[in-house]
Order: structure tokens, then sequence, then C-alpha cells
């Protein structure tokens, strides 16, 4: 029901026009009139309205006056003007302040009804607009009113929907950044879906990888809602995505969505497993992590003997054997189907370990969680966890290098690329061959190329596939991609387009000269 405020000086025809809206077959209702703006403006300041429909001409306060004032404290209301004056100053004025639409006495239902049923869809964009920055602040921020505010009034419960997701097949050979693009591609699929149905808000969510949708009903429209969540699940499937998905129904109010909001996130911080699916349905909110379906949180025999190695390893102060014991980490953690919350716990207890050995510092424990909360796939998590410890890893080189010596070893490694550059080069191999790390092999190698060593490694693979892109106009994309060193195509195809900053077969259309190869990158 959308309510209007309608303000007129003359009793009688004020009577008539709320007689006339309150008689049609519309969702619209008079809920209050008033015979001046002042008398408006203190029912204004006390129940909330959709529409105001005021006169002109007034005394005290005309209607100009009046959506002036309005415009300034409740922009969300939407003025009409009436009147029985049809003047270019007026509707002059109506333009400059936004009015709506302006009616002209005598009013009659068929130029109400046409009225109304433009106003319908501008009042639901304000109220979904309103709705969900309450719903973002409640959700991010936790703050809120003990009190809903009123455009909720209507709802008589929601579905609360999160779901945290990640690369369906993590045992296929998919990118780390495919897997990213096809969260990109989920999170707007879900947006377009349901932004036009006004009850339900896909709310702002920080984490890349996290999708946190509310939908309300009224009566007994609550199976509705499971419906469309299974539409989301569809959505999911379609790209191959998988989820830790919980649903928690709620009552409308404040409290109980808040709860309804920690039971969502704390269920799938621990039961979340990268790559296996899982629902949570909960009717109780009841979010203490005893009452919650857990994936495996329990040590394995596998990590406990590790973890009694790793005294050991930390005394030789050699970042790449703790490489080697991420990497064993990460093995585990797939193999039994680790919940996020105890990978969390296993990661911070191997920083705790590295800061007391004094091999890193700085790290806090938020930042390990918010690396594993974020990851998509393991070989995303194992990035992610390297990329903190080569961050606050303390450099402590073997030997000191000259600025001679640093620059023979670079250009060493220059070399090493360019005669394997179609093989599969980390930075990590790269530190096992020169015994450094990876970020000081970083440091140095920029130093003197400009760029690091993989951006190396792609800039003479890409100088290469044009190279054949132009010399060799019948060879086929496909196999241009396989010889520069990338088995899949579309990947190669994408990421080409993402450095040249077009694709390889409009590359190949432009017919470069051969003198401007190499000044693309």
């Amino acid at each position: 029901m959308y309510k209007i405020l309608l303000v007129e000086d003359e009793p009688i025809l004020i009577e008539s026009i709320r007689k006339t809206i309150n008689e049609m077959n519309t969702h619209f209702r008079v809920e209050a009139c008033a015979l001046n703006g002042i008398e408006a403006l203190k029912i204004l300041g006390k129940s909330r309205f959709d529409v105001l429909i005021t006169d002109v001409m007034m005394p005290v306060m005309n209607g100009f006056e009046l959506i002036g004032k309005v415009r300034d404290i409740l922009p969300y209301i939407i003025p009409v003007i009436l009147s029985g004056y049809h003047e270019f100053e007026y509707t002059h004025e109506a333009i400059k302040l936004k009015v709506e639409d302006y009616i002209v006495k005598p009013v009659n239902s068929e130029s109400l009804m046409e009225l109304f049923m433009r106003l319908e869809n501008k009042i639901d964009s304000y109220r979904k607009e309103l709705q969900l920055k309450y719903l973002n602040s409640l959700s991010i921020e936790g703050i809120y009113s003990p009190k809903i505010p009123d455009y909720f009034s209507h709802y008589s419960g929601y579905l609360l929907l999160e779901a945290v997701l990640s690369a369906g097949n993590t045992d296929s050979n998919k990118d780390y950044k495919e897997c990213i693009e096809e969260l990109v591609k989920v999170k707007n699929e879900i947006n377009q879906y349901f932004i036009c149905q006004k009850d339900v808000w896909v709310l702002n969510m920080a984490k890349q990888n996290k999708i946190r949708v509310i939908f309300g009903f009224t009566g007994n429209k609550k199976n509705s809602a499971d419906i469309a969540s299974k539409e989301i699940i569809c959505i999911f499937e379609k790209y191959g995505i998988v989820s830790t998905l919980s649903l928690c129904h709620c009552q409308n109010n404040a409290e109980e969505l808040l709860k309804g909001i920690k039971f969502c996130s704390t269920s799938n911080r621990i039961n979340k497993v990268i790559g296996k699916s899982k629902i949570i349905i909960s009717e109780g909110r009841d979010a203490s992590e005893n009452n919650l379906v857990q994936g495996n949180i329990t040590a394995a025999g596998d990590l406990s003997e590790i973890s009694s190695q790793l005294p050991f390893l930390l005394l030789r102060k050699n970042i790449n054997l703790i490489i080697d014991v991420l990497n064993d980490l990460i093995f585990i953690f797939k193999k039994d189907n680790y919940a996020q919350i105890r990978i969390e716990e296993t990661m911070i207890e191997l920083f705790r370990l590295l800061a007391d050995s004094k091999m890193i510092s700085g790290v806090n424990d938020e930042e390990i969680r918010a690396a594993v909360s974020d990851s998509i796939c393991y070989e995303g998590l194992r990035e992610k966890i390297l990329d903190i410890i080569t961050r606050y890893h303390k450099q402590e080189l073997d030997y000191p290098l000259t600025l001679y010596s640093q620059r023979e070893t670079v250009l060493d490694m220059g070399n090493y690329i360019k005669q394997n550059y179609l093989k599969m080069i980390t930075l990590n191999d790269l530190a096992k061959r020169y015994n450094m790390s990876p970020s000081y092999i970083s440091k140095i190698f920029k130093k003197h190329y400009g760029k690091g060593p993989i951006d190396y490694l792609i800039y003479l693979r890409m100088n290469k596939a044009k190279e054949l892109l132009v010399n060799y106009p019948e060879m086929q994309i496909k196999d241009i991609c396989s010889i520069v060193g990338y088995t899949d195509q579309l990947y190669f195809s994408s990421y080409f387009k993402h450095v040249i900053g077009c694709s390889p077969s409009e590359y190949r259309k432009r017919k470069w000269p051969a003198s401007q190869l190499e000044n693309q990158i």
C-alpha cells in the first residue's frame, strides 16, 4: 500500500478527492489530509508517506514552498502539484522542484489512474534503495535501530541466504584468474536476475567469493522465497561453481535479522570446504558453533607429523623449506576436506612459529583469516598464503650480492627464462635455483629489467605470439597458444587481450610491421 498526504485549502474539494482516490482499485490510499503547508509539515513529522499531492495557491504557505521544504527533509517523498491554474510559471516552477506530475482541477479517476501507474514503479525503486541501504548497514556495520524502518512493515518474515563460492572442480587445470572471472560472472548474473524484484535484496559484500541475498515475504508466501533461492543455486551450477550455502528464516524485526546474518556467517566459516557443496538450513537462528554442521575441524595424523617437524625446519631459516611445508599442508587440506575454520587455525599457528623463529614479522591473525576466507580454490589459497610469507619474510641471504654479482645473477636468470619460456616457471622455481627468497629475486630482477621475472616471462610469450600471428597467417590460434606455453586457448586469448589491448585475431588483422612488434606491450 502506498500512502498519500493530500493538501488542499478547500474542505469540500479535499473530501471529494480523498473519496475518489480511496474508492479506486489501486494500491494508493489517502492516509491523511491537511488544509495548509504548516499543517502538512506537522503531519509529515509524525508519519511516513510515499506521495504528497498539494494545491499551489494556499494561505500561510503555498504548494511550491511546501515542496521545497519537504525536498530538504524528506527527499524520498514524490510530490504532485494539484491546481486549477494551468499557467507557464507554475509549470516552470514544478519542473525546477522536480515535481512528478501536475494535475489540473477538476480531478478525474482516469488522470489519477495514469498517474498512479507511473508512480508505482518510482516508489518501488525509492523503497528498494532505502531498504538496501538499511540492510547493508545492518549486515556490514551491525548498526540498527530497535524498530525496523516502516518501509519493511508489510513483510511477515525473511529468508536469508549467504553463499561462499569456490571452483567446482579443484582437480581441473583451471587457472586461478579464470576462477575469479567465473565468480564475477555469477555475481553479475545474480544482480541482474533480482534487480527488478522489489522483495529481493542482493547485499554489498566486500569479499569477492561471497554472496548474501535477503528475500522478504508476506503472509504465506514463504515458499516463493525458497523457490527463488533455488534459482541462485541453478546459476551456480550453470558456471560450475559450488558453494557452502546457509539459509535462515527469520521474523520481521532487526534483532532477528542480525541473528540470521550471524548464523549464516558463522555457519559458512565452520562448514566451508573448498570445492565441495553443502547447504545448511536453520529455523532457530542458533549461531553457536556447537549447534552447526561441521566440516573436518580435527587434526589429522599427517598434519601432526608436519607440525612436529616444523621446529627443526625453522632452525635452518630456509624460506624454501617453509614453502615446501606450505605445499604439504595444502595437499592435506584438500585430501582430508578441511573446513575453513581449521585451515585458519593451522595457518595462524604456522605464522606464529615463523614469527617466533624471527623469519617473519608484522603479520596479524586477521590478515591470515581473510586470506583463507577469500580463497576459492586450493591454488588460490596457496598463492595468498605465499604472498603473505613473501611480504613479511625477513630476507637473510647466505651471502650479500655486490652490484656486479647481482647483475651477473640477474642476466643469468633472464637467459634461463628466455631459454625455458615455454615451460611453467614460477618465482619459487627461481628461488630454489638461485638460493634466494622470491621477494628478493623480484626486487633485483625488476631493478635490471624494469619488470618482474613473471612479467618478463609473459613479455617473451606475448612477443612470440605476436610474431607468429603476423608472420604465419595460416597458423591457427590454438596452435600458437600451445607454442608459446599456454594449454587453454580461451585463457590465452583473454590474457592476450588484457596485455595487448585486442584479441589475437584482431591483432593479426592489423598487419603490424615487424619493427613495431616489441613496442606493443
